[in-house]
C-alpha cells in the first residue's frame, strides 16, 4: 500500500509551494515498492530541506521513510 507515500507527496507539495521555495515535480517508486524518490526543485536546496524537514521527521516515525 503506497498511500502513505502519496499522502507525503501531497503534504510536501503544499509545504514547498506555500513557502515559495520551489516545486514538487512528482515521484519515482520502484516496482516492488522498496524504494522511491520525490523530485523537488528550487533555487536553494538548503532552504527546501529546512522547509520540509519537520514533515519528513514526522513521517519517518510513522513508517520507514528516510529524510
Amino acid at each position: 500500500d503506497l498511500s502513505l507515500l502519496f499522502d507525503l507527496e501531497d503534504k510536501l507539495m503544499a509545504i514547498v509551494e506555500d513557502a515559495g521555495v520551489g516545486e514538487v515535480d512528482g515521484h519515482e517508486i520502484s516496482i516492488d515498492g522498496s524504494d522511491g524518490d520525490y523530485f523537488i526543485y528550487g533555487f536553494d536546496a538548503d532552504k527546501i530541506f529546512e522547509t520540509i524537514q519537520p514533515a519528513l521527521l514526522v513521517e519517518s516515525h510513522r513508517k520507514q521513510v528516510r529524510p
